[in-house]
């Protein structure tokens, strides 16, 4: 495995490996309508979920006004689709 330390040990390289995941995409969602809104994550996450998709990332960054979600790239349509009807009223 990779061992992770604040400080590289002497004379190693300060990165022992790079790891990538194929066939991924990212779906956004971003407006005021997610600011300081209790359970749009759980409502995103909730459709995704009924759509079928399966999601390997969430990230919100430094925004509170955007959401991002990492799914298989064959499903970013229907992850898309869900989520524009989930977080409609927002």
């Amino acid at each position: 495995g990779t061992v992770v330390r604040v400080r590289p040990a002497a004379g190693a390289p300060p990165v022992r490996a790079v790891a990538a995941t194929m066939d991924q995409a990212l779906v956004g969602v971003a407006g005021d309508g997610l600011r300081a809104r209790p359970g749009v994550l759980a409502r995103a996450l909730a459709a995704v979920d009924a759509a079928g998709v399966g999601v390997a990332l969430v990230a919100q960054g430094a925004s509170a006004y955007a959401l991002t979600l990492a799914v298989a790239a064959r499903d970013a349509a229907a992850a898309a689709a869900a989520l524009r009807e989930a977080l409609a009223p927002e």
